[in-house]
């Protein structure tokens, strides 16, 4: 039986299909918001997310770190430079199609616990990846892909609850590890209060003792120095840096200093 998160990258992944199935050759080769890649680009990208085979594995091996996300990405772009949009669209479908299976495996115990690193992203349960992958498609399709802040004109995909709960769980799960030591200057627990589908509250706690990175966790604390209002939505557009904060809905309540320190240091990848 398929869980919420599988269901919802199947949605995404039919959102994909469909949009690129209806691009036109002109739209393909538009600039996109995501900066340096064209709507092929992006699209090229979402085949190196399933498609992992020799050429990839020598990318991965050249970075074994795993820290420059940004730039092994835009490496595997480049594998799929000479790919004609249908080559694109047909190898996303296909290895697409294919990494469900797995992706429905990995929801499973033992699996689902299993820990391990992916690379500059940190360490996590094995069951997050799904996660992971639901919001690199759909930030990729609503925020670099269509309109308004994207090139092609087509209406939105739903910005529902079944992708929004499994990405804001990825995003605030990961935000500390992502974020990295930059996140050091947030020197004081605080709340993060997300309004909309998939939204919560969670407290970021910094590092203690020995620990490297902080925490964030569910629910309210009465410890906290400042609180940061905003929609889940918005959430994804300044917390992964596609636009300034300062030009968003955000909102922030108890030590200002504190809170702008939070938000000039998320960086979710």
């Amino acid at each position: 039986m398929a869980n919420a998160v599988t269901v919802a990258l199947e949605a995404e992944r039919l959102e994909v299909l469909r949009l690129g199935g209806s691009l036109t050759d002109d739209e393909w080769n538009l600039p996109s918001d995501c900066e340096g890649w064209t709507v092929k680009d992006v699209l090229a990208h979402l085949v190196s997310v399933f498609h992992i085979d020799l050429a990839t594995l020598k990318v991965l091996a050249a970075h074994r770190d795993g820290n420059d996300v940004e730039r092994i990405n835009d490496q595997l772009v480049e594998l799929r430079a000479s790919s004609s949009a249908g080559e694109i669209l047909g190898e996303y479908e296909r290895w697409s199609r294919r990494a469900m299976r797995v992706m429905s495996l990995l929801q499973r115990r033992p699996l689902r616990d299993l820990t391990v690193g992916m690379g500059g992203l940190g360490r996590h349960p094995l069951r997050l990846l799904a996660n992971a992958i639901v919001f690199d498609h759909y930030v990729h399709l609503r925020y670099d892909i269509l309109a308004p802040t994207g090139p092609v004109d087509r209406p939105q995909p739903p910005h529902d609850g079944l992708r929004l709960e499994p990405i804001v769980e990825w995003c605030t799960s990961g935000l500390p590890q992502m974020s990295g030591p930059a996140l050091y200057a947030v020197t004081a627990p605080v709340t993060l209060d997300l309004r909309g589908p998939g939204g919560g509250t969670w407290v970021y706690e910094p590092p203690r003792g020995g620990e490297k990175v902080g925490t964030v966790s569910p629910g309210g604390s009465t410890g906290v120095a400042a609180t940061i209002r905003s929609t889940t939505d918005e959430f994804l557009v300044w917390g992964t840096r596609r636009r300034d904060w300062h030009t968003r809905e955000v909102e922030i309540d108890g030590d200002k200093d504190l809170a702008e320190r939070f938000l000039d240091n998320v960086n979710i990848v």
